[in-house]
C-alpha cells in the first residue's frame, strides 16, 4: 500500500470530526516536508482525548521546496494559523511540532528578515510551542507528504471505497442483501455500494464518516454557497441520507458562513406591546435628540420626555448628553409635575452610568433598558423624534437655525395639543382635563371653545383613551404578524454570534464580516432580550463585552447534529 493509500485509510478510519468549542483545550499540531505542509487542528473533548475538528494540507511552491528545514516547519505553522485563523484568534492554543529548533529560531535576535517577518506574524496570536518526537506527529506528517503519492489510478479509489464502506454496518448489511437479491435501488460494481436512483444513474452511497467530509469538500469548493446549491452539488455524485438536513446543519456550523453571511430570514421579530396602566406618570419614556446647531447657545441636544398614557411630551434642551444634565432635567420635571413608577431608555453611557443608576434608585424608580441597537423598543419617542426635526426646521430661522432652543415652546404646545392617533384625544386634555391655550391669542377659537358643553369628565375620557390604545395595540399586531416570523429563541449557555456594524470612515465595508463571535447567553429577559457576554477564556477585545441584545441581532454559533436515518430508508435529497 502507497502512502497516499496509508493517508486515506488514516482519515477514512479516524475519529468523526468534532464540533469547535472555544471553552475547550485546543492544540494545533504541524508538519512540513520538501513536498508540502500538514496540520490537525484538535481539542480535549469529554473523554479526555484530543479529537480533530479540522485538517489542512498544502503543497510547496517550487521555491518553498527548497527552504531549510526548520524555515518550513515555521512556514508550516503560518499557513495553519492562516487556515484556521477563526478558529484559533484570541484563543490560548499550543502549536505541537516535531521540530526542536523551531523556538529557539523564533527566540533568536539575529535571524533572518524572512524570519522577523513570521515571529511578528504570530504575535497576533496567544500560543505556546510544544515538541513532539516525529513517531507522534505521523497524523500531520501523512498530510504533509501527500502530494509525493503522485496520481492515483481507479483501481486504488475504487479499493479504498471499498474499504471506507466496509467500516459501515449499514452498508454492509445493504451489500448482503444486494447480493441475495433482497434490496432495491442499490446497485453493486467493482465491490462497491451505489445509490441508483433511476436506470443508468449511480451516485455513491457515502460511509457515515465521510459524510461530513464530503459536505465540507464540495461546500468549500463551491465558495460557501447556500444549501439548494450544495445540496444539488454533492447529488450528482453521491447519495446518503437526510442530505438536505445534513447540509444545513454541516452550513450552520461553518464558522465562514456565521461570520460572513447575511442572515438567511429577515424581519424575524415579535411584537411585544407595553402594557399601559390607565393613569399619568406611571411610565415615562427619554432619549436625547441631536445634536442640533449651536451658534447662537451652547444647547446642542434636546431631552425628550413623554408620559405613556397621556403622550403628553417635555423638552429639555441640555448642553451635552452628560447623566449630570439628564438629572437635573429630571429632577425639574419630578418637581413640576410628578415621579414615574417606571422609566424606559435606551442603553446610552448617560442612562447606563453609576450616577444615573443611583439617581433612579434612591427614587424608586424602575428601570427598564432597551436591547442594543433596537430604536424600535422605545418607539413612543423615536416617532415624537421624528416629528420634532422638521418642525424645528420649519418655525426655527431658515439660513442656519440656530435660534431653534427659544421655539421649544412651540413645539411642546403643537405636540401636547394634536390629537394622538392612538388615544384619539389631546395630550393635554388627558393630563389637565382642558386644552391648552398656549402663546399665540387666537380670539376665535376660544370663543367656540366657551361655546362647546365639556359633557365627558376626566376619568371617562381616560378610559375611553385605554380603550382606543389597547384597539391600536391590536391592530398593530396584526399588520406586524403580516411581515414577521416569529424570532428565534435561545437559551442560557447557547453560543451565539453577533451581528457586527463597523463605524469606522473612508474603509470599504463591502467584504467585511457580518457577524462577529462567539460570545454566550448569560441571561435570558422579557421581550426576546438577551444578556451576551464574552466567552470565559475568549475575550475577543480590551474591554469585556456586556450588553442586552434582542434576538434578531444573534444567530446560533453551533446547532445539533442531526439524528441519524437509517441507509435504507429510502429519502431523496429534496425531503
Amino acid at each position: 500500500m502507497n502512502a497516499f493509500q496509508e493517508l486515506k485509510t488514516k482519515l477514512l478510519n479516524s475519529p468523526i470530526l468534532a464540533i469547535f468549542d472555544p471553552k475547550r483545550e485546543t492544540q494545533l499540531h504541524c508538519d512540513a516536508s520538501s513536498s508540502g505542509f500538514g496540520s490537525v487542528l484538535l481539542q480535549k473533548q469529554d473523554d479526555d482525548k484530543f479529537h480533530p475538528i479540522a485538517y489542512f494540507s498544502k503543497t510547496t511552491s517550487s521555491s518553498e521546496s527548497h527552504l531549510h528545514s526548520y524555515e518550513l516547519e515555521t512556514l508550516s505553522v503560518i499557513y495553519a494559523l492562516k487556515r484556521f485563523h477563526h478558529y484559533v484568534h484570541g484563543l490560548h492554543i499550543i502549536i505541537v511540532t516535531d521540530c526542536n529548533s523551531l523556538v529557539e529560531t523564533l527566540k533568536n535576535r539575529n535571524c533572518s528578515a524572512k524570519i522577523a517577518r513570521w515571529a511578528l506574524f504570530l504575535e497576533n496570536y496567544d500560543y505556546s510551542i510544544q515538541y513532539r518526537p516525529g513517531s507522534t506527529m505521523s497524523h500531520a506528517d501523512a498530510l504533509s507528504r501527500v502530494s509525493m503519492a503522485g496520481a492515483v489510478s481507479e483501481l486504488d479509489i475504487d479499493y479504498q471505497l471499498q474499504i471506507a464502506q466496509t467500516s459501515d454496518p449499514e452498508i454492509i448489511k445493504i451489500k448482503e442483501e444486494l447480493e441475495n437479491g433482497l434490496s432495491e435501488g442499490f446497485a453493486i460494481h467493482d465491490g462497491v455500494v451505489y445509490r441508483e436512483p433511476s436506470a443508468g444513474k449511480l451516485l455513491l452511497l457515502v460511509p457515515k464518516r465521510m459524510i461530513n467530509n464530503v459536505i465540507r469538500n464540495v461546500h468549500e469548493k463551491i465558495g460557501h454557497l447556500g444549501v439548494d446549491k450544495c445540496c444539488t452539488k454533492i447529488s450528482r455524485h453521491f447519495w446518503f441520507p437526510a442530505m438536505r438536513n445534513r447540509v444545513d446543519n454541516f452550513i450552520r456550523n461553518c464558522l465562514k458562513c456565521i461570520v460572513y453571511s447575511a442572515p438567511a430570514r429577515k424581519n424575524m421579530r415579535n411584537l411585544h406591546s407595553i402594557s399601559k396602566n390607565p393613569v399619568p406618570f406611571d411610565t415615562l419614556h427619554i432619549d436625547h435628540l441631536g445634536p442640533l446647531p449651536s451658534l447662537k447657545s451652547k444647547k446642542k441636544y434636546l431631552l425628550v420626555v413623554i408620559d405613556a398614557f397621556t403622550k403628553f411630551t417635555k423638552l429639555y434642551p441640555t448642553s451635552s448628553t452628560s447623566s449630570r444634565e439628564v438629572c437635573n432635567a429630571l429632577n425639574q420635571y419630578f418637581a413640576y409635575y410628578s415621579r414615574p413608577r417606571r422609566l424606559i431608555s435606551d442603553q446610552a453611557t448617560c442612562f447606563t452610568s453609576k450616577e444615573f443608576t443611583s439617581f433612579l434608585n434612591n427614587r424608586n424608580i424602575i428601570h427598564v433598558l432597551n436591547a442594543v441597537a433596537s430604536p424600535q423598543a422605545n418607539g413612543q419617542v423615536e416617532r415624537v423624534n421624528r416629528v420634532i426635526k422638521p418642525i424645528l426646521s420649519k418655525i426655527s430661522d431658515p439660513l442656519d437655525h440656530s435660534d431653534w432652543y427659544s421655539k421649544l415652546q412651540i413645539v411642546e404646545y403643537a405636540l401636547n395639543n394634536s390629537v394622538h392617533s392612538s388615544t384619539q384625544q389631546l395630550p393635554s386634555v388627558l393630563l389637565f382635563g382642558i386644552e391648552q391655550r398656549g402663546t399665540a391669542i387666537d380670539e376665535i377659537t376660544e370663543y367656540l371653545d366657551g361655546k362647546q358643553e365639556n359633557s365627558i369628565g376626566l376619568t371617562e375620557c381616560r378610559n375611553i383613551a385605554s380603550q382606543n390604545i389597547i384597539k391600536s395595540q391590536m391592530v398593530n399586531a396584526k399588520q406586524f404578524s403580516k411581515t414577521h416570523r416569529p424570532a428565534e429563541k435561545f437559551e442560557e449557555g447557547d453560543l451565539v454570534a453577533i451581528r457586527y456594524t463597523d463605524h469606522s470612515v473612508n474603509t470599504n465595508k463591502k467584504l467585511l464580516p457580518k457577524y462577529k463571535g462567539p460570545y454566550i447567553v448569560y441571561k435570558k429577559l422579557l421581550n426576546d432580550r438577551y444578556v451576551i457576554r464574552d466567552v470565559n477564556g475568549f475575550k475577543q477585545t480590551q474591554i469585556p463585552y456586556d450588553n442586552i441584545l434582542e434576538s434578531d441581532k444573534l444567530r446560533l454559533w453551533s446547532s445539533s447534529e442531526v439524528e441519524p436515518v437509517p441507509y435504507n430508508s429510502q429519502p431523496e435529497f429534496g425531503e
